[in-house]
């Protein structure tokens, strides 16, 4: 079965198609290297009445890590085609292709055979890899998308994510 049946994703499932660290991970570097972080009680916090800027500071730091990958989704989906498109939802986007499923499959086919795992000489023959869809081929396929830097040179997402947290 597909291990992505839906193109709407998660600020998480985004994180983890460029191959870099979720929320998490820079929310304990925040906790563990804050200035102003308190011992306020966690029901203080999650009522924003900690007088001790930790909310804020956590806040903005939420941000700066929502925009960094904002931008280093946006340019790595574009190299395959793709973009994602805001919902109502809080931080959930809908993956839609630039040009076509097909147009986005052939750019990830091309990624796929730069890495050299495998190769595919047509669009026709990675779908009838599954068989898939146009569609189906590509959500399937989305995790090769990381490689794109292995494959084109260039700092890896985790490198570019890395120094937009820290400045």
């Amino acid at each position: 079965m597909s291990k992505r049946l839906s193109n709407y994703l998660t600020l998480d499932e985004v994180s983890e198609l460029l191959g870099v660290e979720t929320f998490d991970k820079w929310d304990d570097f925040y906790i563990e290297n804050c200035d102003n972080y308190c011992q306020c009680s966690e029901e203080l916090q999650n009522q924003g009445k900690c007088e001790c800027g930790y909310e804020q500071g956590r806040e903005d730091l939420f941000n700066r890590y929502t925009n960094a990958v904002d931008v280093l989704a946006e340019s790595l989906l574009k190299e395959h085609g793709l973009k994602l498109v805001d919902t109502k939802k809080n931080w959930r986007k809908k993956l839609v292709p630039i040009v076509s499923w097909k147009d986005a499959a052939n750019h990830i086919r091309m990624t796929i055979n730069g890495y050299g795992m495998f190769e595919f000489k047509s669009v026709k023959e990675f779908m009838d890899s599954g068989p898939y869809t146009a569609y189906t081929v590509v959500l399937e396929h989305l995790h090769w998308m990381k490689k794109w830097y292995l494959v084109y040179g260039g700092f890896t997402a985790r490198y570019q994510l890395e120094r937009r947290m820290r400045y």
